[in-house]
């Protein structure tokens, strides 16, 4: 596991929660 991917998973995380 990555930094990129953990930012890239926080950020789809978020942007679903958002919806």
């Amino acid at each position: 596991m990555s930094l990129f991917e953990l930012f890239f998973r926080s950020r789809l995380f978020h942007a679903y929660q958002l919806v």
